[in-house]
């Protein structure tokens, strides 16, 4: 069995699935279609979809010591997640989320980010697995794997780097050395072209493709840009693959595209870290993500690998 460490936030999330000719009533009260309690956040949902395709999880993360943690740590142990690693009792509340769906599956959130803002990441100075996926964090986090994988290097045997838009614009130097040693970068386009501002302008305005294949000249690693509804781009070894949005499930309506990007991302890591052809781990990746958007949560639509090789 596959081992992984996954690092980032967690929050305790609050779905609202709306009407969106409801939402347009403003402040007035109004009925909802659905509200749902579940558990989100980067770290989480990476380390939800990975479980998922049958690997050995554990979950470097930040929790308060409140009721929103115990929630949290029982849907985690529920997933067949490790949670030794979790720092608790920071002196500060779990981190929580309040997002709102409309009709096209697009949300909109408002986050209190709690004690994820305090996650000093030190339980990665002794972690030791086949994958390493790190995703949004604190710039101390960043430092910490950064000083891991520099003593020692083969402690992991692939390493994804999923950072935020928060962490892209600060731009500190332990992103810097993540972002150019992982094996596998991957961003949105709106991280992409960001990221490109900060560094070279030009390649900023470039197509999608051209983006994905100027940031994958500057890294030894595989770059992965996701772009929605028109797919996906990966350059690796020179090569430039593009992967089309996988059609939804049969008999589903869109719902939400919540944790679709870390349940593409999370796939694509499993798969290329086993040396699949990337057309194959891209298609695989691509159907998961369908998957994930015909439910309103961020992770429980997810495939297990059985089913996605059967689908295939």
């Amino acid at each position: 069995m596959l081992t992984a460490s996954c690092v980032g936030g967690v929050t305790l999330d609050i779905l609202v699935l709306e009407d969106d000719e409801a939402s347009k009533l403003g402040w007035q009260k109004q009925d909802v279609r659905r509200i749902e309690l579940t558990i989100g956040g980067g770290g989480a949902n990476a380390s939800s979809v990975l479980a998922k395709l049958g690997v050995h999880v554990t979950i470097h993360c930040a929790l308060g010591q409140d009721n929103e943690a115990r929630m949290i740590l029982n849907a985690l142990h529920e997933r067949k997640i490790d949670i030794s690693a979790v720092e608790s009792g920071l002196g500060h509340p779990t981190g929580k989320a309040v997002i709102r769906v409309g009709d096209t599956g697009e949300a909109s959130v408002q986050a209190a980010r709690g004690a994820n803002l305090f996650f000093s990441g030190t339980s990665i100075r002794t972690a030791a697995s086949d994958l390493l996926y790190v995703s949004s964090a604190p710039a101390r986090v960043y430092s910490e794997v950064n000083e891991r994988l520099a003593d020692a290097p083969n402690a992991f045997k692939f390493v994804t780097f999923n950072p935020g838009s928060r962490q892209i614009a600060e731009a500190h130097v332990a992103f810097k050395t993540l972002f150019q040693s992982c094996d596998l970068l991957l961003l949105n386009t709106q991280e992409a072209r960001q990221y490109a501002r900060n560094t070279d302008a030009a390649a900023s305005e470039m197509s999608v493709e051209l983006l994905c294949r100027a940031l994958g000249e500057k890294r030894h690693g595989a770059t992965c840009i996701t772009n929605g509804e028109d797919g996906a781009w990966l350059a690796r070894n020179g090569l430039i693959f593009h992967q089309p949005a996988a059609p939804l499930p049969t008999h589903s309506d869109q719902i939400s595209t919540i944790g679709a990007g870390d349940t593409f991302g999370s796939t694509l890591t499993y798969l290329l870290a086993q040396d699949e052809n990337p057309e194959f781990a891209l298609d695989c990746a691509a159907r998961n993500a369908a998957a994930t958007v015909s439910r309103l949560d961020a992770s429980s639509g997810a495939k297990t690998i059985q089913d996605l090789l059967i689908i295939g």
